[in-house]
């Protein structure tokens, strides 16, 4: 077996291997490669494993983000190893095993790594099992979601561009409330451009006015919940509830078999539970490290960053747009 690097003429072979593997995710497609390198401008280095009959037996997307720091998925929650076998694994891992270089594999859920790697459990995703259907009569969400109706909030769904600017809007909204930095439109509207049929944008609304709206990506079986945002005048109408219900309910009439409101920081406690409501199971997201530092000195919602989101919550979106476009200069 041998590790190479992926190029153009490897694409298609990536595809395909992904196409069947029951692990993998949106972040894992060529599509979103392409995102990647159009916003952060990061250097591609995709590893895929080449059996000697010159079948594909394992890949794995890997970017250099700055200096010797590789991530298998920066700035999302996952893009794990994916192969055939445990005999490929250990292959690819050990090709990677290089010294002075800091990796990251993110979602790694295998409960072996070699020496001199180290899996640290920090985030905490939620995930719904559509396998069972909805989220069962009677829950708090469901009761949400009829009281939107009855207040007049409906959901529209499209692909492409064409509710990215209200999109846009109440996700920098959301972000300055949270303290947090921005990151830039282009980001999006590579997304929606790129991905094709994977990306869709849920809005809610009522008589013509953006209430709350979520970003999905879909791949296989998994749809995730990957960024949202929601105008806080309007909480009470429950616009957020109705929009990841409709999100839901398209999901699973594609076919699904989970819906992932994706990862956050065991410090968001009030999040966590607000998804543990929908029904769904909560567990860690583990990160494969090499030689890389722990990860919740990164936390924008540790307790230590308090002070920061404080001051971030009252600059001017335009600021924190700016704040966002410097972090994706100096970090991956």
């Amino acid at each position: 077996m041998e590790v190479v690097t992926i190029n153009p003429d490897l694409e298609n072979d990536w595809s395909a291997f992904i196409a069947s593997h029951p692990d993998a995710t949106p972040y894992h497609t060529r599509e979103w490669a392409r995102v990647i390198q159009h916003v952060f401008g990061y250097e591609d280095n995709g590893k895929l494993c080449v059996a000697d009959d010159g079948q594909i037996v394992g890949v794995l997307p890997l970017w250099k983000t700055r200096g010797k720091r590789m991530d298998s998925s920066p700035w999302r929650d996952r893009g794990t190893l994916l192969t055939e076998s445990l005999k490929v694994r250990d292959v690819m891992l050990s090709s990677l095993n290089v010294e002075g270089h800091q990796i990251q594999i993110r979602g790694y859920h295998d409960l072996y790594f070699p020496t001199p790697w180290r899996v640290e459990d920090y985030w905490v995703t939620s995930v719904f099992n559509l396998a069972d259907g909805m989220p069962r009569r009677g829950l708090s969400v469901e009761r949400n979601v009829r009281k939107a109706a009855s207040e007049g909030v409906n959901v529209v769904s499209q692909g492409g561009r064409k509710f990215l600017d209200e999109f846009y809007s109440l996700f920098c909204l959301t972000r300055k409330r949270l303290g947090v930095p921005i990151y830039p439109r282009r980001l999006f509207g590579s997304i929606m451009d790129e991905m094709g049929v994977k990306a869709c944008i849920h809005l809610a609304q009522r008589d013509g006015l953006p209430l709350a709206a979520v970003l999905i990506l879909s791949f296989g079986h998994i749809s995730i919940y990957a960024y949202g945002g929601s105008d806080p005048a309007f909480q009470a109408l429950r616009p957020m509830d109705a929009t990841l219900w409709k999100a839901m309910e398209i999901a699973l009439a594609e076919g699904r078999q989970v819906f992932d409101f994706g990862s956050d920081s065991p410090f968001q406690t009030s999040l966590l539970n607000y998804k543990k409501k929908w029904g769904s199971i909560q567990m860690p997201m583990p990160i494969l490290k090499l030689g890389c530092p722990t990860l919740n000195s990164h936390d924008f919602s540790s307790d230590q960053m308090v002070l920061v989101r404080a001051i971030f919550s009252r600059l001017p979106i335009m600021m924190l747009k700016g704040i966002g476009e410097l972090g994706i200069r100096i970090n991956g």
